[in-house]
């Protein structure tokens, strides 16, 4: 039975002739599983498996039973007969190998690692998620979601030839955002391939001239609620500068904002950072969130709400507190002095912190930090050893 190229790399033949076998390859353990070319009687409400038995050899059935497969339910039994995601890809595929959609499906199957090989006649050949969306790509160069999967499974620094051309992550990217600009994964992604530090460096989409930041964006014009995103753009602008999103301007700190409104508790560096953007004496003192209004010290509280062992997050909030003020954090009372035991007890080595840490206390008092006591002096020779030239907490953060 002869097989056309494109099959390479999934199925394999047994020894017997009416049976073919899935080998999934991870590092150096191999599984294999054969599979009957007769697909058994399905067992009765199996779902998408009633329908391959219906019509046992339909590739389009196969492969959409393979499409509602997942990580919560990674196999489906057919008769008695257990078939992973990527063996009823490959069912698919044996019965109609010019299926471009199964091709970009089973790549999306294969985690960086893994691979599907093939021995047919004593040839074994092994193919991966790059092959496997060049081979769809070969079928159908429209597919933008092949175009910036390949692009995803492409290291940065190799090309990958598709249609004779030899083409970069870069433009794989472009190629998808040339088939369909509102692929926000794919401007994302195509930020990632840009520098975040010279906006000179651009590429071009379309006739235009694209940067880092404007990929960004174009993300955010096609998904509002990418909280992700918007803490990347954010930690690209400075105070005073902003971003044009559609027709609005938007500053640092409203990046912030956007990206704490989608998920409040995405991360304790997204709290701590609007902290920071905000003052203590001048007019911007705080910012409204979700309704809510923060100053900058409700911000650090929020930060280590979300992760206790955020060291820079009480730093701040211990600069922030007076000798007398308490703050409440995850039901407990923390003072100055405890918040600069908390981030020594994450970053010992902090020199800065040892010399805040003095400031609290005396050489009759002590302090307490990991289970030692440290008198005034102690403090001070710990930030000594740590860093001669310490003098003050500037927690440049």
């Amino acid at each position: 039975m002869e097989y056309p190229n494109c099959l390479q790399g999934i199925i394999i033949e047994a020894a017997c002739t009416n049976k073919w076998c899935t080998v999934e390859k991870t590092a150096d353990v191999v599984e294999g599983i054969v599979i009957p070319s007769q697909t058994p009687k399905a067992t009765t409400g199996s779902g998408g498996a009633a329908a391959v038995a219906t019509v046992p050899h339909d590739a389009v059935t196969w492969r959409n039973l393979a499409d509602s497969m997942s990580s919560s339910s990674p196999s489906v039994v057919v008769g008695g007969v257990t078939f992973t995601q990527h063996q009823c890809y490959a069912k698919a595929l044996e019965m109609n190998p010019t299926d471009a959609k199964a091709w970009r499906n089973l790549g999306s199957t294969l985690s960086h690692g893994k691979s599907v090989t093939l021995n047919r006649n004593g040839d074994t050949i092994t193919l991966a998620a790059q092959q496997c969306f060049t081979k769809a790509l070969d079928l159908d160069a429209t597919d933008f979601k092949s175009w910036r999967n390949l692009a995803v499974a492409l290291p940065s620094s190799t090309t990958v030839t598709v249609g004779n051309v030899a083409l970069t992550k870069q433009q794989c990217l472009v190629k998808a955002l040339e088939i369909n600009p509102q692929d926000a994964k794919a401007w994302r992604n195509l930020a990632a391939t840009l520098s975040k530090t010279v906006a000179t460096d651009r590429v071009e989409v379309s006739g235009t001239s694209i940067n880092q930041r404007g990929c960004y964006g174009k993300v955010l014009e096609i998904d509002h609620k990418d909280a992700k995103t918007w803490r990347t753009l954010a930690a690209r602008l400075t105070a005073t500068e902003s971003i044009a999103i559609g027709k609005k301007s938007v500053t640092k700190q409203q990046c912030l904002i956007h990206a704490l409104e989608n998920e409040p508790t995405y991360d304790a560096i997204t709290w701590r950072h609007l902290g920071t953007t905000l003052a203590t004496t001048n007019a911007t003192t705080t910012a409204i969130v979700s309704g809510k209004t923060f100053t900058q010290q409700d911000c650090f509280i929020m930060a280590l709400k979300v992760d206790n062992k955020d060291a820079k997050a009480w730093g701040k909030l211990g600069k922030l507190l007076n000798a007398t003020e308490t703050v409440t954090i995850r039901k407990n009372t923390v003072t100055k002095q405890q918040c600069y035991i908390h981030l020594l007890e994450v970053e010992p080595t902090c020199a800065a912190a040892w010399i805040a840490l003095a400031s609290t206390t005396s050489d009759k008092a002590g302090v307490t930090v990991s289970g030692s006591t440290y008198t005034q002096q102690q403090c001070h020779a710990k930030a000594h050893a740590i860093d001669p030239a310490t003098t003050n907490f500037t927690d440049k953060q």
